[in-house]
């Protein structure tokens, strides 16, 4: 069943059926994708076209509900609308979407005219569709920006001055901006404590190339470095492997990690930990030692990071949970109050990136890919 299929079903169910009223809870995810056998990607598109006619909406902690039985968006009360955006890398990719889905729901409930321009990681064009959001009448975004970016020469900080921005994830103080990111320094020494709490001592770190500025791996670098220091570990950086610019990407995870092993196991002695940069790296990894004939978990342990996991992978890991759709939310709230307020500190918020071990990583993720 494609999305339009599905959305017909559910008109024809739950809108034209005349059985359900304004207000009414819909069933649950599990529940419709079990009833229309569609996948959770399916449902979650259909859902957001039914939201964005303002047919349904999401409140937090109490499930989606009929908003409308018209096809008329509804308005909220007599709320001035604003007009916002979202500015972003590649919007196919799980974690951005994540994010979006964030924003579009405090955009939805704060009655905010919403566009979304995705910029393919390309700086010039990120800029590009910012002047232009701002030039039909966009008064403030929320940017997730893309990673390649001149040195020493950041235009958010000294262009679009008077437009409210918002930054997600991937900030750099020189954007000098409003922020909402993770708590990727904690993320990266409590993983770390983890594994030497494990017994692992010789544990390695894989990170991108320096050139590129990538403010998550780094904070989780620096969190790594802490745990070694308080554990009395020298850092060697020998054990740090950058992957190389042409291998990032998310057709190459299997490339970058066979690289990253390859140059990790020539160290004397051999690491007995791999911390990747996610966990679809981390899989990959995972796969290769084996095919080397190396123990994992037993000779080496490897982790990841994001709660990537999927039913259907052989098995999990170490991870952490990020709440991207919180994120998109936290970044929403405060872009509105700083277009109500015209206040341009770059202050931030920062956002728990908890450890889960195996044992509490859930069969269906929060943030499967989709």
């Amino acid at each position: 069943m494609t999305t339009q299929q599905l959305i017909n079903a559910m008109l024809h169910d739950f809108w034209e059926s005349g059985d359900y009223s304004v207000g009414d809870k819909l069933p649950t995810g599990r529940e419709l994708t079990q009833r229309y056998q569609v996948s959770c990607s399916t449902l979650s598109k259909a859902m957001e076209l039914l939201a964005g006619e303002g047919r349904l909406t999401k409140q937090r902690g109490r499930g989606i509900h009929i908003a409308s039985l018209s096809n008329k968006p509804q308005l909220a009360g007599q709320k001035q609308q604003r007009h916002i955006g979202f500015v972003v890398g590649n919007l196919e990719n799980t974690l951005p979407y994540e994010i979006f889905k964030g924003i579009d729901y405090v955009g939805r409930e704060q009655n905010c005219f919403f566009e979304v321009a995705n910029n393919t990681e390309n700086i010039l064009q990120e800029r590009r569709q910012i002047r232009q959001m701002m030039e039909r009448g966009a008064q403030g975004i929320v940017l997730y920006p893309a990673v390649k970016r001149p040195p020493n020469e950041e235009y958010l900080a000294t262009g679009f001055r008077d437009l409210p921005i918002v930054v997600v994830d991937l900030y750099d103080a020189a954007m000098n901006r409003p922020h909402v990111i993770f708590d990727n320094w904690s993320a990266g020494r409590e993983m770390t404590r983890h594994l030497l709490k494990l017994g692992r001592r010789e544990i390695a770190f894989v990170k991108f190339d320096n050139a590129i500025p990538y403010r998550s791996l780094d904070d989780r670098l620096a969190g790594y470095k802490r745990a070694l220091d308080e554990f009395k570990i020298p850092h060697d950086p020998a054990r740090t492997f950058a992957i190389p610019i042409e291998m990032t990407g998310k057709k190459n995870h299997a490339m970058a990690a066979a690289a990253a092993v390859d140059r990790l196991l020539e160290l004397q002695p051999q690491p007995d930990a791999i911390i990747m940069p996610t966990d679809h790296y981390a899989r990959a990894c995972i796969e290769y030692l084996r095919q080397k004939g190396v123990a994992v978990p037993g000779e080496i342990t490897v982790v990841g990071f994001d709660n990537l996991q999927k039913e259907g992978w052989d098995e999990k890991f170490s991870t952490t949970s990020p709440d991207f759709e919180m994120m998109g939310e936290r970044a929403a709230q405060m872009l509105l109050e700083r277009i109500e307020s015209r206040n341009t500190d770059p202050t931030g918020l920062i956002l728990p990136c908890p450890l889960i071990v195996p044992k509490d990583i859930p069969p269906t993720p929060q943030h499967a890919n989709q």
